[in-house]
């Protein structure tokens, strides 16, 4: 009786260690948001070359930063600055990750606007996201599982208790005789079958 509830014990001990994690897990995914795109951002700094040249009024009335994504394409006009700014951020709010962005500034006035220059690129990183939900989770298995094994026990118990209804004599050689209700006569070994 004993060794059956330790067994029961450990069963239920098993079973708690293996759904409470898993409990917490999908109580978690539940909460957390499934992101699919990220906000990044690139810094990008440059040198101001206007006005250097004492005999040239270039009049700069700021810079054009130009963007597109991967190394082919058009660079595309992102934002213009004040005059004397070397740097800006770019903001990208829907990232999908693993994008290149490549780069180029160009300075401009009343007159019109200079070449570009140098193409820089960066490319933004995976997007961190909780791994995916775990699937085919079988609850119905195990509680047959545990049924079955109840039932094993009992079918065990029914058995045993069988068994000890016959006694073996204590001593004497190989006899034969028959099996009665409460006792084996004549007989040094009997044959149990549990099904």
């Amino acid at each position: 009786m004993i060794q059956m509830i330790r067994r029961r014990f450990y069963i239920l001990l098993l079973v708690l260690t293996l759904f409470i994690p898993i409990v917490v897990l999908f109580l978690l995914l539940d909460f957390a948001d499934a992101q699919t795109t990220q906000t990044w951002a690139n810094e990008l700094n440059w040198t101001d070359n206007s006005g250097k040249d004492p005999k040239r009024d270039d009049g700069e009335l700021g810079f054009i930063i130009k963007r597109r994504i991967g190394q082919t394409g058009p660079l595309l006009e992102v934002q213009r600055t004040v005059p004397n700014i070397t740097k800006y951020i770019d903001t990208i709010p829907n990232d999908t990750g693993l994008t290149e962005y490549c780069y180029a500034t160009s300075a401009f006035n009343a007159t019109g606007e200079s070449a570009n220059s140098n193409i820089a690129c960066r490319t933004s990183t995976a997007i961190k996201t909780v791994p995916p939900a775990p699937g085919d989770l079988l609850i119905q298995e195990l509680k047959q599982a545990l049924a079955d094994v109840d039932a094993a026990h009992a079918r065990l118990d029914a058995a045993f208790k069988n068994v000890q209804k016959f006694k073996m004599p204590s001593s004497g050689g190989p006899t034969h005789g028959r099996v009665t209700g409460d006792a084996v006569q004549n007989s040094t070994s009997v044959d149990l079958t549990v099904r």
